[in-house]
């Protein structure tokens, strides 16, 4: 990322942060995120104290939409029964992680871990490569980037897909916490 660009994002927008309703706050939140976490924020550029006002209203707004809008689904309760089989401790449902603000369908404190559950709305139309080849999932831009800036953050995650759940709901007990042993991280 240009810093420049940066820069001359950040001043255009700040005239204008009355103007920005809680969608625009949550992106702008983003924004900040990444720019902290990829290190692409130099130390002290961002000292004005508008820009801190700015930063910690669109953090306010992140963390009320994460918080609000929490809605597990029957698939993540029945895999938070799966990873609670595997006696790893607490798991917290619909955790908004502090400091981030990401809601994560479940975390594992005692191993610093996130599982989300991604249903079909996670995934672009399903596309083949080349003719004859398997229809491939492809995540959201969206996904991609919770997932990117959960991981910088030094969270572990573990992604299940719906169609790797439905596969694995019909194994039995044993092969099914197998499975999640094995999910990749």
């Amino acid at each position: 990322q240009d810093s420049g660009a940066c820069a001359v994002l950040l001043s255009s927008l700040l005239p204008r942060t009355s103007m920005l309703d809680v969608s625009d706050k949550c992106q702008v939140h983003q924004f900040f995120l990444a720019q902290r976490l990829f290190g692409e924020e130099e130390e002290g550029r961002y000292e004005e104290p508008a820009v801190e006002v700015l930063r910690a209203e669109c953090a306010e707004a992140f963390i009320e939409t994460s918080s609000r809008y929490q809605r597990p689904s029957s698939m993540q309760g029945r895999i938070r029964e799966i990873v609670l089989e595997l006696g790893v401790g607490e798991v917290l449902c619909e955790h908004v992680l502090p400091g981030i603000g990401y809601s994560v369908d479940l975390f594992i404190p005692s191993l610093n871990l996130a599982v989300e559950v991604d249903g079909p709305g996670h995934f672009l139309a399903s596309t083949q490569d080349a003719p004859g080849e398997a229809e491939a999932l492809r995540p959201t831009g969206a996904t991609r980037l919770k997932a990117s800036l959960l991981r910088a953050w030094g969270v572990r995650l573990v992604s299940i897909a719906f169609d790797d759940y439905d596969k694995t709901m019909l194994l039995g007990a044993p092969e099914r916490l197998e499975w999640m042993r094995g999910a990749p991280a």
